[in-house]
């Protein structure tokens, strides 16, 4: 993934999301079990170069919705396999942490903000006993924040600075889920 912040783009150095949705299924079909999903996530970005280091952490509220797709089963549907693309929206907290050099002064600044984006994904998954499944994919999400302050040193002492960042994500993504 990739962050611009002050009109500057950098690559992310690593990051991660912690992710927990609650799915509920509504006509339920034979080929396939359109569902929606509400989930909280946390999510941590971190990127470096030689004068500055960002840590930033997202908490946000998601409404997603996709369709579950069986593609193979078990006569006595002990496994099911199949596939789930999907589409989301976020919305929540930004909380960056800053620290800038300019060679000669280091200078620390941290801000807040609301965030927002949106999500898009396709997931493999295997159903056991009808109550377990595991599953793996590909994720990819964009998001915006609204103003942060940060403050950056200059020759003459500090200068202050407004931006609206934003990025984005490709992430593989696990999950597991029980089934009630």
């Amino acid at each position: 993934g990739e962050i611009k912040a002050d009109g500057n783009d950098s690559k992310f150095d690593s990051g991660s999301r912690y992710w927990v949705h609650f799915r509920d299924y509504y006509f339920q079909q034979q080929n396939h079990h359109p569902f929606i999903e509400l989930g909280v996530f946390y999510e941590t970005h971190d990127t470096s170069t030689t004068n500055f280091r960002l840590d930033t952490e997202s908490i946000a509220l998601d409404f997603s919705f996709g369709s579950a797709i069986p593609l193979f089963w078990m006569a006595d549907e002990s496994l099911v396999l199949g596939i789930s693309p999907e589409i989301g929206v976020n919305v929540g907290s930004f909380s960056a942490d800053i620290n800038s050099s300019n060679g000669v002064t280091n200078q620390h600044s941290d801000d807040n903000a609301f965030r927002y984006g949106g999500t898009a994904g396709i997931n493999g998954w295997m159903l056991m006993n009808q109550s377990f499944s595991l599953g793996v994919g590909l994720i990819g999400s964009y998001w915006r924040a609204t103003s942060i302050n940060l403050d950056v040193p200059t020759v003459s002492g500090t200068e202050s600075r407004s931006t609206n960042p934003s990025g984005w994500d490709v992430a593989v993504r696990f999950s597991m889920g029980f089934l009630f």
